[in-house]
């Protein structure tokens, strides 16, 4: 495989992906169908997707606006739309809803690895990503944030 510089925004002036642009949502891809990805997916998220389910919340997306901004809160409010202490206490209901704390990078990286699986299953569940054809190990929330 050839080596050269990598393009900071996967496919950017191509029409296609490669293997090493994909990274961790590629790994992810190739283990879709594996049960302990969806067992993992489920300890890590499963109270949250069960709460959103159950009371029409969004808090799945606003922890996805949250992981994806690297922890910045104040740059996450803004890509959920939320004003921020409406977000800060949002946070506090998703950290008590999983037990877990947001401010710990193992945490934030774990449920990261979740949601990003949880997303590409849910893609191939619907048939809109790649690998469409595949099981998937969960099914999808709404209002689920975009990969990215």
């Amino acid at each position: 495989m050839a080596s050269g510089p990598v393009p900071s925004s996967p496919g950017r002036g191509r029409p296609y992906y490669r293997l090493a642009d994909l990274r961790l949502r590629g790994l992810l891809h190739l283990l879709g169908d594996d049960a302990r990805l969806a067992t993992f997916v489920e300890r890590e998220l499963g109270p949250l997707i069960a709460h959103d389910q159950a009371h029409g919340t969004g808090l799945t997306k606003v922890l996805g606006a949250y992981l994806a901004e690297g922890g910045n809160k104040a740059a996450a409010a803004g890509r959920a739309h939320l004003a921020r202490p409406t977000f800060y206490e949002r946070l506090r209901l998703i950290e008590r809803i999983l037990g877990v704390s947001l401010d710990s990078a193992e945490s934030r990286t774990s449920l990261h690895v979740a949601l990003l699986a949880f997303l590409s299953v849910s893609a191939w569940r619907a048939g809109s990503g790649p690998g469409a054809a595949r099981p998937g190990p969960a099914a999808a929330v709404p209002g689920s944030p975009p990969p990215g």
